[in-house]
């Protein structure tokens, strides 16, 4: 095998640091025709505009996706306050603004709580959720 030839069968786990404004399925798709992998995937779907984590499964390695789709998952965000956009992220045009009022330290913490533990989201129509093979985001911004 000559140094420049790659494994027949290539597995693993590669953690990307995602930037925003690319798909996760770009990013996969990218790998998968500059390294030529058969098989590929990733640990769940982050939206465009996120940046983070990105697992993504090379190999036998895909065949983890599920567990890691069913784990644990954290969110650090930054929020823009007292603004609400058509499409619920920074593209959307203001529909509707309202004063913020200044709140103590305490104040913030008691509100956060709600934001923390376990929390069922409804997903918002401009997300990355799939339906019939397609993100939300591509039928909501037609």
């Amino acid at each position: 095998m000559n140094s420049g030839a790659r494994p027949s069968v290539l597995s693993g786990v590669l953690l990307v640091d995602k930037p925003a404004g690319i798909s996760s399925a770009e990013v996969t798709n990218r790998l998968k025709r500059k390294f030529k992998f058969d098989r590929i995937g990733h640990g769940g779907t982050l939206d465009p505009f996120a940046t983070g984590l990105l697992v993504v499964l090379i190999g036998e390695a895909t065949k983890i996706a599920r567990f890691l789709l069913e784990g644990e998952k954290e969110y650090e965000a930054t929020a823009a306050l007292g603004s609400e956009t058509d499409t619920g992220d920074h593209t959307g045009e203001v529909v509707n603004r309202c004063e913020v009022p200044i709140l103590s330290r305490e104040e913030w913490q008691s509100f956060a709580k709600g934001w923390t533990g376990l929390i069922r989201q409804t997903p918002p129509a401009y997300s990355a959720i799939k339906i019939k093979g397609r993100p939300l985001y591509d039928y909501a911004r037609k």
